[in-house]
């Protein structure tokens, strides 16, 4: 399957892609597509962090266990001890 192929079945199924538009060579970018990377940062600060915090606080950077359903517990419990402590500093706040 080709990558132009795979696109249209990814826009199809009602998904988009927020990937940054950047320059080919010497070729700035248009002003409405600086626009839309900055809109895209936004977006993007925001779910990054909690990745990081995750990385930072509980060192998940890699996988500890072979099997796919075990990390994935592994994954869901990190986030709701990330999402209890959040909710614990905004009540708190």
């Amino acid at each position: 399957m080709t990558r132009r192929i795979a696109n249209v079945i990814f826009v199809a199924r009602g998904s988009i892609t927020a990937l940054w538009k950047k320059r080919i060579g010497t070729v700035l970018c248009p002003e409405t597509q600086k626009t839309l990377n900055r809109h895209k940062s936004r977006i993007r600060c925001q779910v990054e962090r909690v990745f990081a915090q995750l990385k930072r606080w509980y060192g998940y950077t890699r996988v500890r266990y072979v099997n796919h359903g075990r990390n994935k517990l592994q994954f869901l419990l990190l986030c709701m001890i990330y999402n209890i402590r959040r909710a614990l500093t905004l009540v708190a706040a």
